[in-house]
């Protein structure tokens, strides 16, 4: 990260805030009045919130923080000011936790989580010596153990709220002593999936658990998991034959999510008189306790079936390639969720009396808009 110019952009800042607060004579005044705040707290949007976003997204200048190469932690820079025409003498500042002010921004700001004690350091005190305006420290953060405990964090905005005080020289300018540091979780961590063992590849079979509904089929042979895929397979069927499986997914009510997953079947053999149907959906309610293959009752459906594109070749993905929706857009795979908490995605193949050809799934995904 270049420092010199992060040092430069909190000058230039500062210069403007100075300007816009002080009254016409100044310029003839030859000490002026001097205050003392923390630059960043202004750097966003002009103090209006004292919101200090980590990364800062609206800063094409620099970067506001750096890694350390050696351990990993996230060190954000933070800094002390004093404006004014006042003789540049040493001063201190308290430097602390605003704990009030950090349980504020969390209520306000959407998806929002306290960062924990435990997991940062600040400095007590910093000084500014004599003859410069201002000195740059460092609010540092252990990413690796937020990592490990907090591994859910990577979809929140973590929030700290640091304060000045208590000057040794100068006065305080309590309206921009605190800046509401709002780290952006996803920039420095991993995203859980939502969706696991999705990729179907060798470990997934612990996500998945598959079920026999009726008929002769059986799991392992005529639906399963190989190759990196999800497979149905109903080859010679003489008899109405239903295999589902299903996985858990956590969610939150109201919350907006696009779905996706690859889709491909082969149609060999499916007989439009008789007909066979290819679901799924997502539901509140545990599939073992008995569900619908139709669109009653779940969050989501989406279905193709003999009528519907089944009777030719598909390679493509879902919902795109689905011949009837509910709860869910075909274009986007974008839906609202109706629950918060565990769900279970459900997929399904029912066959009545008509081979299916082999239907493969792979790469299923729910991710946050």
């Amino acid at each position: 990260m270049n420092l010199l110019a992060m040092k430069n952009v909190l000058i230039e800042m500062a210069a403007i805030l100075c300007l816009f607060s002080c009254g016409k004579d100044d310029k003839d005044n030859e000490w002026g009045f001097s205050k003392v705040y923390i630059p960043q707290a202004a750097i966003y949007n002009g103090g209006q919130s004292n919101i200090y976003p980590v990364p800062m997204s609206n800063n094409p200048v620099t970067d506001n923080y750096e890694i350390d190469p050696e351990t990993g932690a996230l060190r954000i820079v933070l800094g002390v000011y004093r404006s004014g025409l006042q003789k540049l003498d040493r001063f201190s500042v308290d430097v602390s936790a605003d704990n009030e002010a950090t349980a504020a921004a969390v209520t306000s700001l959407d998806r929002a989580v306290a960062l924990p004690d435990e997991l940062y350091d600040l400095p007590s005190r910093v000084t500014v010596d004599e003859g410069t305006r201002e000195t740059i420290f460092y609010l540092t953060v252990d990413m690796n153990r937020m990592i490990e405990e907090y591994p859910g964090y990577g979809k929140k905005k973590i929030v700290l709220a640091v304060k000045i005080d208590n000057p040794t020289k100068y006065e305080l300018n309590r309206k921009l002593a605190t800046a509401i540091v709002v780290i952006d979780g996803k920039a420095f961590m991993p995203v859980p999936r939502i969706v696991k063992g999705g990729d179907f590849e060798t470990g997934s079979e612990a996500w998945w658990t598959g079920h026999v509904k009726s008929g002769d089929v059986t799991i392992g042979n005529d639906s399963g998991i190989s190759g990196g895929k999800l497979y149905f397979d109903y080859k010679t069927i003489a008899a109405n034959n239903e295999t589902w499986w299903s996985t858990k997914v956590t969610l939150e009510e109201g919350r907006e999510y696009r779905f996706s997953c690859d889709f491909s079947s082969s149609s060999e053999g499916i007989n439009t008189s008789t007909g066979c149907r290819f679901y799924i959906l997502l539901r509140p309610e545990d599939p073992e306790a008995g569900f619908t293959y139709k669109d009653e009752g779940n969050t989501f459906y989406t279905m193709t079936d003999a009528w519907n594109g089944l009777s030719k070749p598909i390679n493509g993905k879902l919902p795109q390639n689905g011949g009837w929706q509910v709860g869910i857009d075909k274009t986007t795979g974008t839906f609202t969720s109706t629950f918060s908490g565990t769900g279970w995605i459900v997929i399904g193949m029912a066959a009545w009396n008509s081979p299916t050809g082999r239907i493969e799934i792979d790469n299923i995904s729910i991710d946050e808009k």
